[in-house]
């Protein structure tokens, strides 16, 4: 499946258009394996501006957006569940 976001990001608010690609299971009415990809270098020019155009396509930066998103999806977890 194909899907398409679009967002602010950061403080500054920048604008992103992140163009995903989402393979996923249904099972027992739940996501069961996900796998997000999406293009990082094209999302860390949006998403972090010119300054960090080419940190974007270093390990660092793919680990740094990793941690945020699983942290960002416990947070939503927990909240959902209560």
């Amino acid at each position: 499946m194909q899907w398409e976001a679009f967002y602010s990001f950061g403080k500054v608010k920048r604008k992103v258009h992140n163009v995903i690609t989402s393979e996923f299971t249904v099972k027992d009415p739940l996501i069961h394996p996900q796998r997000d990809r999406f293009g990082l270098w094209r999302w860390s020019r949006q998403a972090l501006g010119l300054s960090d155009v080419f940190l974007g396509r270093t390990p660092m930066v793919k680990r740094k957006v990793q941690a945020l998103a699983a942290t960002r999806l416990q947070a939503f977890r927990t909240k959902e569940s209560r």
